[in-house]
C-alpha cells in the first residue's frame, strides 16, 4: 500500500526544478490531541511529494528538493498556526 494525496489533510503546489509542479501533502502533528494555537509552536508536519501524476517521489528527488518542499509545508503550517492565533 503506498501514501496518496488524499491521505493527507493540507497540500500546497511547489515548483521544483527539473521536475515541474509538484504537490507537498501534509498532516500538522501536535503534542495532544487537538491542534491548539497557543502550543503551535510545538507543532510539526508529517508530509509527501507527489508529482503531476500523483506518483509519491519524496524518494526520488534531491535532498536540497526534499528539504525545499519541507520547509514549504513548515511555512504553510506556521501562518495556518498564527492564524488560529488571530481569531
Amino acid at each position: 500500500m503506498s501514501v496518496q494525496p488524499k491521505d493527507f489533510q493540507h497540500e500546497i503546489c511547489v515548483y521544483l526544478e527539473g521536475i515541474g509542479e509538484c504537490l507537498v501533502c501534509f498532516d500538522i502533528l501536535s503534542p495532544g490531541d487537538e491542534l491548539d494555537a497557543d502550543h503551535s509552536d510545538d507543532y510539526e508536519i508529517d508530509f509527501a511529494v507527489f508529482d503531476e501524476q500523483d506518483k509519491h517521489i519524496s524518494y526520488d528527488i534531491s535532498k536540497k528538493q526534499y528539504n525545499h518542499c519541507e520547509n514549504k509545508a513548515s511555512d504553510e503550517m506556521r501562518d495556518r498556526t498564527t492564524q488560529w492565533r488571530k481569531e
